[in-house]
């Protein structure tokens, strides 16, 4: 353990404490300011952040990607209050969340096969999460874990409170784990827009970007139904949730590796289109288009 990793944890702990002694609304607000603050002083992720609003939005000036960013951060900080308290998130659930579910759900719960949740860092992301369990199939959760064990270890106590029974990416037992879970009738849930350790370059925005092809895997053994999972911030404590079927083009002789391709151009055309209508929305730190 790194003495700087303790010192996090101290630290994300003071807020914590502060953030569970107030009401959900003004630990969002709070934890927004304290982000939107400080989150332009980490160099190396700002400057992350702005080479990806330069692929994805290359005819934009640096006066709006600089307003990007500092919207970015902000919702980060909202993220980070909903992963806090999460009972509180939950309780938020029935009153504050317009679902958009049609006709996605009733055919889902109708399929008797396995089902395929695709997710990105969109929107809140933390409500998703907790939406995730009331689609009526037993969740997994697929997960990379935070560089902090400390905090990552936090974290996936929350996961588990929601129901959702969470496997890292880097646990050998992973693909195996998942197979038997969706062979089952699961719900497997994966956020698929993060740096995987291995992938191919599938195009995202118009340039190569390293993507992992296992939902591929995944679905190909399976048989799975494959369905994407949103939920946009509509208000300051209001949130839309949007369930949808992933139509992927396959053919019956086509490899797993094809149908991951198949599926992940098919997943970054909706990415693409949900940033280029919420860019303030997409929180994005990692190198995608790095080979």
């Amino acid at each position: 353990m790194r003495w700087g990793q303790v010192l996090v944890w101290v630290l994300y702990r003071c807020f914590a404490g502060v953030v569970m002694a107030l009401p959900l609304s003004l630990a969002r607000i709070l934890m927004a300011s304290v982000f939107g603050a400080l989150g332009p002083f980490s160099v190396r992720s700002t400057a992350r952040m702005d080479r990806t609003l330069k692929i994805a939005f290359p005819f934009r000036d640096e006066f709006w990607r600089r307003d990007r960013r500092a919207a970015t951060w902000r919702n980060l900080g909202r993220s980070v209050a909903e992963s806090i308290k999460t009972q509180a998130l939950q309780r938020q659930r029935a009153t504050h969340v317009t679902y958009r579910f049609e006709p996605e759900l009733t055919l889902s719960r109708d399929d008797p096969r396995g089902q395929l949740l695709l997710m990105g860092h969109l929107g809140a992301w933390e409500m998703a999460i907790q939406i995730v369990p009331q689609l009526g199939r037993p969740v997994m959760g697929v997960y990379r874990p935070l560089k902090n064990p400390m905090i990552e270890a936090n974290l996936q106590e929350s996961r588990k409170a929601a129901g959702i029974e969470m496997v890292s990416i880097e646990d050998s037992s992973l693909v195996r784990r998942a197979l038997k879970h969706l062979k089952a009738g699961g719900l497997l849930a994966v956020f698929v827009d993060q740096r995987w350790a291995h992938g191919e370059m599938l195009d995202l925005f118009g340039q190569p970007a390293l993507t992992t092809l296992s939902p591929g895997l995944f679905q190909h053994l399976t048989d799975a139904r494959v369905s994407t999972l949103i939920c946009r911030r509509s208000g300051r404590s209001r949130y839309e949730a949007i369930l949808e079927n992933l139509p992927f083009k396959s053919q019956d002789e086509d490899d797993w590796r094809a149908r991951g391709r198949s599926i992940m151009r098919a997943f970054h055309g909706r990415l693409e289109d949900w940033v280029r209508g919420h860019p303030d929305d997409w929180f994005w730190l990692q190198e995608r288009w790095k080979p």
